[in-house]
């Protein structure tokens, strides 16, 4: 006997499975050529657009032929001071004081009293004199009085006021007057006498104004 022909199991049938089976190949394959698209590197890869990003920063931070021979001249220079000093006043120079024209004539240093013959006195200095003679002249429009107290400053950089009796006493000696009011246009020789430490040395004589402004003159004697 023959056996009998087998059956086809139910549910699906003969083209169902062909169309499956052809179907399954078709998406293995396609999954297949999707997996290489996105293992291969493309042209718009992030990563290689940063590596090109670094690789372009690097050169532009490299010096350029130019700024390695940079001219020397505009090289940066050490810095000079370009002010110029300050104009010193010494003695015979002129300055104008409260409406006096102030000359300084001389500088002496003595260790000798000063007599006062006026008040019949003896002026001893604790250290030295330091007495400076010099001619004022009245350049406003009214009688004045010369009555600024002139400062000596030393090479210690410390000042010394005038003793007024001393030096009135040495003008008293030179002129046989005490000048008190100075007509516009006249002069009078005035003195000032600065007792100073024996060891130190007179440097600058200043003469304050009213508004507390000095004018410097230096004593080189």
């Amino acid at each position: 006997m023959y056996p009998h022909p087998q059956s086809t199991p139910p549910g699906l049938s003969i083209g169902r499975k062909i169309f499956l089976g052809v179907g399954g190949t078709t998406i293995v394959v396609l999954l297949g050529a999707i997996a290489v698209v996105i293992a291969t590197p493309s042209g718009d890869d992030p990563g290689s657009g940063s590596e090109q990003t670094a690789s372009s920063t690097v050169q532009d931070q490299s010096p350029s032929p130019s700024s390695q021979t940079r001219d020397p001249q505009s090289q940066p220079q050490p810095t000079q001071n370009e002010e110029e000093p300050e104009d010193t006043l010494g003695i015979g120079d002129s300055f104008e004081v409260d409406g006096f024209s102030v000359t300084v004539d001389e500088v002496r240093v003595s260790t000798d009293p000063v007599q006062d013959t006026l008040f019949d006195e003896s002026h001893a200095p604790g250290g030295k004199w330091v007495i400076v003679k010099y001619t004022v002249t009245n350049v406003s429009d009214d009688p004045e009085g010369w009555y600024q107290t002139v400062r000596v400053r030393t090479d210690e950089g410390r000042s010394y006021s005038e003793e007024y009796d001393v030096g009135t006493a040495l003008s008293f000696e030179e002129s046989s007057e005490v000048v008190l009011d100075i007509n516009p246009d006249d002069s009078a020789v005035q003195h000032a006498a600065v007792d100073i430490p024996e060891g130190a040395q007179p440097d600058q004589a200043e003469f304050p104004d009213l508004m507390g402004n000095s004018t410097v003159v230096s004593l080189d004697y």
